[in-house]
């Protein structure tokens, strides 16, 4: 299995602070999950006095505290692992637009009798599923394609 370019760069925007990564690939859920997993972890594990301290000096509050340990290893097991699903994401979307692209319809000018003869025609639930300028995945409710902007024709 090849390295993933951009699933290596959504796991590094992911280690820097979890989410990031997600938001990066258009995982809008996801995202939100880690980030609001990293403030609750944060939150809940910082002590009281330290809190205290924050409010009242700010930043200059981590010159002369310690961090506790747990809190600290918390973190980082929170960012290895949003890491780790920002990459397989990633890898797992170009993985299937990669068997969306196998298994396309070729158009008209195709003169590869081979791949049209080979791949069967979608069904019309798949070929609803998928734009037809890009090939990406689609919400039914939707009159254009979030991702390249491509109007579909009215269905009235």
């Amino acid at each position: 299995m090849a390295l993933n370019r951009r699933g290596i760069l959504a796991a590094a925007l992911s280690f820097v602070y979890p989410g990031l990564g997600q938001l990066y690939r258009r995982a809008w859920l996801r995202a939100l999950a880690w980030v609001t997993l990293a403030i609750a972890i944060a939150y809940f594990l910082t002590p009281p006095e330290l809190l205290t301290a924050f409010e009242e000096q700010g930043l200059a509050v981590f010159e002369t505290a310690t961090i506790p340990m747990e809190l600290t290893i918390a973190l980082l097991v929170i960012r290895v692992l949003s890491a780790t699903d920002a990459y397989f994401v990633t890898v797992a979307q170009a993985a299937n637009r990669e068997a969306a692209a196998a298994n396309a319809v070729p158009t008209p000018g195709d003169t590869n009798a081979e791949s049209a003869s080979a791949s069967p025609s979608p069904s019309p639930e798949e070929a609803a599923a998928t734009c037809p300028n890009c090939g990406r995945e689609l919400d039914d409710d939707l009159d254009f394609c979030p991702w390249c902007t491509y109007e579909f024709e009215s269905k009235e």
